[in-house]
């Protein structure tokens, strides 16, 4: 089992660091508690074996893709708006099912714009507004869909900070999300805008901004 990390193995693969030999002593722990040694030896010719793999996980992405299979199904789509509010609603392509992606996408967002959390709508499944994805299965929903949706926030986060650059009359290299809802000068952190201060002007003032931003 490998316990000292990094490790590569001959296969010139890097694991991430994890707890396996810990896995395997509590795997071993649990069949003892609940008893099934004691079937072992009931008088039938029972065995408990114990086998260790790993595999690589995040199906589609680049890792995954060195498998060289035909076929790696990764491509996702995302797509956020902001309201007047400064509320954000972002739409996935994949679909919980007892796993909270809700609630991890949402982090997600909420991390990479610095907002509450509560002011983030997470819509999934709803064909309507997603054009394409691969759906949820193995263990590609946060990999490959987390990342569509912090690429979308991001993309957001870009857009708010060209706006506050144009009514700070600030270059936009030096305005900078303050973690709060807002942004601000990063050499004068007095002077920010709010998110909602922002979207105010790119929906109803619209007129106050250079024609290439467009509306909204």
């Amino acid at each position: 089992m490998i316990t000292v990390f990094p490790y590569t193995g001959v296969n010139r693969i890097t694991y991430d660091p994890g707890s396996y030999r810990e896995s395997l002593d509590l795997c071993e722990r649990v069949l003892r508690d609940e008893g099934w040694y004691g079937v072992r030896d009931s008088g039938r010719v029972i065995g408990i074996g114990y086998s260790c793999f790993s595999e690589r996980t995040g199906y589609g992405s680049g890792a995954f893709a060195q498998r060289k299979m035909q076929v790696v199904p990764g491509f996702d789509i995302s797509e956020i708006r902001m309201d007047v509010s400064g509320t954000v609603s972002v739409t996935t392509g994949t679909m919980s099912h007892g796993q909270s992606h809700e609630t991890t996408m949402a982090q997600i967002v909420a991390d990479r714009l610095g907002l509450d959390i509560a002011q983030v709508k997470i819509v999934q499944g709803d064909t309507d507004r997603i054009t394409y994805g691969f759906g949820s299965f193995a263990s590609r929903s946060i990999t490959i869909g987390g990342s569509a949706v912090a690429a979308a926030s991001e993309k957001l986060g870009d857009q708010l900070r060209e706006i506050a650059a144009h009514l700070l009359d600030a270059d936009v290299d030096a305005c900078e999300l303050d973690g709060a809802g807002g942004v601000r000068l990063r050499d004068d952190p007095e002077r920010r805008l709010s998110f909602a201060e922002l979207a105010d002007v790119a929906y109803l003032r619209a007129h106050l901004l250079p024609k290439a931003s467009g509306r909204g």
